[in-house]
């Protein structure tokens, strides 16, 4: 059996630019393997994320409407929404593994069996 898959912002926006070749191709599929087997987590930030480069900073943007109705969609996925916790987690994330606080989030946001200690 497969685990779950956390999935970060620019697999959700390159499998929506149609102008990004190989990389449109593969992670449409990956999200499509992942719909079939209901195994996608995203977490608020992913989606925020998502909806504003889709909309704005993409060569031929999407419209609002049917980013609203993507989003809509992928509700229907695990969702983990980023509380005060989650923002300290991140802060320490950030801290030791020196990421920026926005890559941090993401790490805090994953389901905590992916931040686990694999020394414990």
């Amino acid at each position: 059996m497969s685990a779950d898959t956390f999935v970060d912002t620019n697999i959700l926006i390159y499998a929506h630019d149609l102008d990004a070749g190989d990389k449109q191709r593969h992670a449409a599929a990956r999200l499509q393997e992942l719909w079939e087997e209901r195994r996608g987590i995203l977490s608020t930030q992913v989606l925020q994320e998502f909806y504003v480069n889709v909309t704005a900073k993409m060569p031929m943007p999407i419209s609002i409407s049917a980013a609203r109705g993507l989003l809509s969609t992928y509700a229907a996925w695990q969702v983990e929404v980023n509380g005060v916790q989650t923002v300290l987690l991140a802060t320490e994330i950030q801290e030791r593994n020196r990421l920026s606080f926005w890559d941090a989030m993401i790490v805090a946001a994953a389901p905590p069996r992916w931040c686990s200690d694999p020394a414990q």
